[in-house]
């Protein structure tokens, strides 16, 4: 059933902190087809419940530092504190920077706590993954590594980031902290390394591979930064789109950067 939101237009300079996160959130969600959905989508991306995602659209509550900061990591798409505060609203801005030293250093821990867990065995990345694409299932983890494999299985059910949804298949659980840039370029590195296939390239639509460098002015890195943010969004667009949906667990990961 369809949740019937109000719409008002941001305007950073003069609006409330829950005014502010209001429009923030309905703006995002108005790119999705279906209102439902993107909470779905902010809630699974956050941690957050539905709930407190719906509390927050209807202005009920002051919320608290982990959950502004959680929202806005998924508006913005970068849990990376000092990145984080330089892309959102100035009373966002104002509202984090008077949370107790504490709050903000439990966000960074939750980072740094998964990037310690999956760095123990390159498996539990994997699986991890899996799990996110909605195709880890406990007999094909079997088949292919044998006991090692579901002990990692185990370990990963044990430690909160995944839950187990019927007999054999796994999803991703609302505990999982939303990436930072050290855990983005991890996994990255570690399926570009193990995954990323040069064999392929002979065949038309079997995979992607491509690197290119020069010397740019600031100006030029601006619009090749705009090029790959267009390019993520767009691909994220397909992959919520029900009709792409599939069995072939498919990854991407793009960096940009300066040779200093």
């Amino acid at each position: 059933m369809e949740v019937n939101l109000p719409h008002s237009p941001c305007d950073s300079t003069s609006l409330s902190l829950v005014d502010q996160i209001e429009c923030d959130l309905l703006q995002y969600i108005d790119r999705f087809p279906n209102k439902n959905f993107a909470i779905q989508v902010i809630a699974k991306e956050s941690g957050l419940s539905q709930k407190t995602i719906k509390r927050l659209l209807l202005k009920r509550n002051r919320p608290t530092y982990q959950t502004i900061f959680k929202i806005y990591a998924v508006l913005f798409e970068t849990s990376e504190y000092k990145q984080l505060m330089s892309l959102i609203p100035k009373v966002i801005q104002e509202a984090l920077k008077t949370f107790s030293p504490g709050e903000k250093v439990c966000i960074e821990s939750e980072n740094r706590k998964f990037l310690d867990f999956i760095e123990q065995e390159p498996l539990l990345a994997e699986l991890f993954i899996l799990a996110a694409t909605g195709t880890l299932d406990k007999n094909n983890v079997v088949f292919k590594y044998g006991q090692y494999g579901l002990n990692s299985l185990k370990k990963l059910e044990m430690s909160g980031y995944i839950v187990q949804v019927d007999n054999s298949s796994y999803k991703v659980s609302n505990s999982t902290p939303n990436f930072d840039s050290k855990c983005l370029k991890f996994l990255g590195e570690f399926f570009v390394k193990n995954y990323s296939k040069t064999k392929n390239m002979q065949i038309e639509g079997q995979n992607s591979l491509s690197f290119y460098a020069e010397g740019l002015n600031e100006e030029g890195l601006k619009e090749w930064l705009k090029i790959d943010t267009e390019s993520f969004y767009k691909k994220q667009k397909i992959a919520n789109n029900i009709k792409y949906k599939g069995s072939k667990p498919v990854f991407t990961f793009n960096a940009t950067d300066t040779v200093d």
